[in-house]
Formats: structure tokens, sequence, C-alpha cells
């Protein structure tokens, strides 16, 4: 009688025995290093040479121009220094290391405590510097439209609440925060201008606070968290916390929550659906943050459909470039619809 041959053991899946973070790593990086540091330094050549061109509109490329000669010059000289790898080695072990302390001292007594006080001193920092002009963009108008409310014009948005979210299509969130803080601040004699401006700054030490929360946490990955401190903090972005009157402030703010609870999807922390909630508020806060949405449509896609992660990796950027280009497109042949 012939011997049955043993049942082979089927081989277990690619993921299998990986760790949890690990499995949330869309590619290696390495081989795109090149690129990157290409990238970055055109970043910076483009950031240092509009330090001298203060009045081209550069829409806060050019931020660097409005600070003093030697200010200036020293940050540029700064940037480059970065770019030398004994230094930017040398910088980078000394992030991480900070990283991994804040991260170790989260555990302790009173980390929150901490976490508040300097997000607090940071808000009265944001209003102790406040920007004196709204320079360009929307915070002129946006100011304009609030003093004419106030002095009793009815034929603007801002005259109530209820006649932004009818009537206000760009930025319907951030226009009713901007409509909140100036009738909580009214009984206290503040001017439309100063509540603007207070809001902002509120909304910076919220800022400062979520973003030393989540660099003091272990997940993300240090790398990640490093750079979430360096975006936050050392972008031109941050202006928008001086006291700047302006649309964006408010989005900037729920984008960021929207970015932590991706990562938190991703490393299998939390339920990337719950990442739609900062989403949502963006958008309604204005109407551009719809442009993180193939964002969202790409973090489902990646922590649901697993067998999908190949072919997004291969197609997912010329895709998503065609249809962008397609939208930009006909967004530009056909008039808005009244």
């Amino acid at each position: 009688m012939a011997k049955k041959k043993p049942r082979k053991t089927p081989p277990p899946p690619p993921d299998a025995g990986r760790p949890e973070g690990d499995a949330a790593t869309p590619v290696d990086g390495h081989g795109h290093t090149g690129l990157i540091v290409a990238v970055t330094a055109a970043t910076a050549a483009r950031v240092a040479g509009s330090a001298f061109l203060p009045d081209v509109r550069l829409w806060g490329i050019n931020h660097l121009a409005f600070l003093p000669i030697p200010t200036r010059v020293g940050l540029i000289a700064l940037i480059a220094l970065a770019f030398f790898p004994p230094i930017a080695r040398g910088l980078y072990r000394a992030a991480i290391a900070a990283l991994e302390r804040a991260a170790a001292a989260r555990r302790q007594p009173g980390a929150m405590v901490t976490l508040a006080a300097i997000a607090v001193a940071s808000t009265v920092m944001f209003y102790g510097f406040r920007s004196a002009t709204n320079l360009l963009g929307d915070g002129q108008l946006i100011l304009q439209s609030f003093e004419a409310a106030e002095e009793g014009h009815d034929q603007v948005i801002m005259r109530s609440a209820g006649a932004i979210v009818a009537e206000e299509a760009i930025a319907p969130g951030a226009t009713l925060l901007y409509y909140g803080a100036i009738q909580t601040l009214k009984p206290f004699k503040r001017t439309t201008v100063e509540s603007m401006r207070l809001l902002n700054c509120a909304l910076g030490g919220l800022f400062v606070f979520v973003v030393l929360l989540a660099s003091a946490s272990r997940a993300p990955g240090r790398e990640t968290r490093l750079w979430l401190v360096i975006l936050g903090f050392f972008s031109s972005s941050i202006m928008l916390f001086f006291g700047y009157i302006e649309n964006y402030t408010a989005p900037l703010f729920f984008l960021l929550l929207y970015v932590i609870a991706a990562f938190r999807g991703l490393h299998r922390m939390g339920s990337p659906w719950l990442a739609a909630i900062p989403l949502a508020c963006a958008i309604y806060a204005h109407i551009q943050c719809v442009l993180f949405v193939p964002s969202f449509v790409y973090l489902i896609l990646w922590t649901k459909r697993r067998g999908l992660r190949d072919l997004m990796l291969r197609r997912w950027m010329p895709v998503f470039t065609a249809a962008a280009v397609a939208v930009v497109i006909a967004a530009t042949l056909y008039p808005p619809v009244r």
C-alpha cells in the first residue's frame, strides 16, 4: 500500500509576523533619496532667493524678505548648513533623541499640564507678536465685511450665523468661527479686528498643543513625528497664528488633526474612518480642503483593501494626476453654478 504524501503547508501571507507599524509602510524610501534631496534643495533655494524679493507676490515663499537683513542672512546660512552632511546628521540625531526623551517624559505625572502651559504661553506669544497688517489676500475684505455687519449693513453675509450658513459657499466654517469670536468678545469691549486676531492666536495655542502631544507619542514613527514638528513649527504657515486675519487658519488646524488621525489609522492605532471627521471640518472651514479627499480615499483603500496595495503603488500617482488635470481644465471651461 502506497504511503500518502504529506500535505504541504501553504506559505504564510506576506504580512505575517511583521510589526503592526511596518504593515503600514508603503515603500522603501531609500530608492527615492536622491529625488527627495533634489526637491528639498530646490525648495530651499527658492526660499533663499525670494528672501530678497519683498515686492513680488510669491504668497508665503518670500516670508524671509520681511525680516531684518542680519536675521535673513543668518536663517539662509542655517538652511545651507542643513544640507552639509555632518551637520545634517548631527541635527537629525539630536532631534530624534529629543523626540524620544519627550515620548518618555509624556508618561510622567504632570506631562499634560506642562504641554497645556506651553500652549497657553504660545498663545500669549502669538498675540504679543501679532501681525500689524493683513498684507495681501482676503484679510482686508473679511475684516471690512464683519465691520460693515457690526454697523448694521444687512447686505453682507456676516450679518448673522444663519446668513453665513445659508449664503457663504467658500469658507462657511472659518467665517462662523470669526462670527462666534466677535459675538463672544463683544461684551468685553473688544473690537472686530481684535476678536478675530485673538481667535487665530487661540487656534495657534491649540495647534502647538496638538503638535507637541503627537510628537511625544510613540506612534506614528519617529521620522514622521520629526517632520510633523518641522513642518508645523518652522514653515511659513505658522504666521497664520500670529493674529493674521485669513480664511486658512482654521482649516490648517483641522488638517493637522486629519494628518494625525490618518497616521494613527495607518499604524492600526485607531480606525482610519475617524480621519473623516477632521477632514470634513476642514472642508467646511474652507472648500479648498477637498484637495485632501484623494488622500483619504488612498488611506481607506490602503488599510481596507490590502490586495490592492501593489496596484496602488504603481498606478495611483498617474491616475490621480490625470484626474486632477481633467478637473482643473473642466473648472476653467464651465462657468460657476449660481
